[in-house]
């Protein structure tokens, strides 16, 4: 299981926003810095099993006090990113973890090396068809998949996110993307 673990934040961390959108098959993004709480964060990729559209019902059975806060089950981060978009993280410990080592380690990627994945996500864009897209899709059934960075594993998984089948990342019984 991997784990992102942000230790603290406060107004004045600076947090980079993606907005990816897939737009007639070409793939958009737009990255902010944002240093304030006011804006209202969302997450940046597609989750089977997202609580976007939950939100509402589970943030009314949310305690009104708590020290720290852990999702076990990260996904695209909605319950997350909606807390912190209101500030209830504040100076809380967060622990942000997933079974999905390719999600953990776009996150922490976002966290550590955003310029270089916008770069990265630039790059694919240029290059985005069909014939991209499946080479791109089939590269974890081949040995050089292990050679790839992390920033290289993000922007895959990204890209993977925003250009498949429904926006859905899926992988088979072999842990391969299909």
């Amino acid at each position: 299981m991997g784990i992102f673990t942000i230790l603290s934040l406060n107004p004045f961390y600076v947090y980079f926003e993606y907005n990816l959108k897939l737009s007639q098959g070409i793939f958009k993004m737009n990255a902010r810095v944002n240093t304030i709480y006011t804006k209202k964060y969302q997450p940046f990729i597609k989750w089977v099993g997202g609580k976007r559209g939950l939100l509402t019902q589970l943030l009314e059975k949310f305690p009104k006090k708590f020290e720290n806060y852990h999702e076990p089950f990260l996904g695209g981060g909605a319950v997350f990113f909606e807390l912190y978009s209101q500030g209830l993280l504040k100076n809380k410990k967060i622990f942000l973890s997933d079974i999905n080592s390719e999600l953990i380690n776009a996150y922490n990627v976002v966290k550590s090396d955003p310029n270089e994945l916008i770069n990265n996500l630039e790059d694919f864009k240029k290059q985005h068809n069909e014939e991209f897209y499946y080479k791109t899709r089939e590269i974890d059934r081949k040995e050089e998949f292990k050679q790839l960075t992390k920033i290289q594993r993000a922007t895959r998984f990204i890209y993977l996110n925003k250009t498949c089948f429904n926006g859905l990342y899926r992988v088979n019984l072999k842990g391969y993307f299909n």
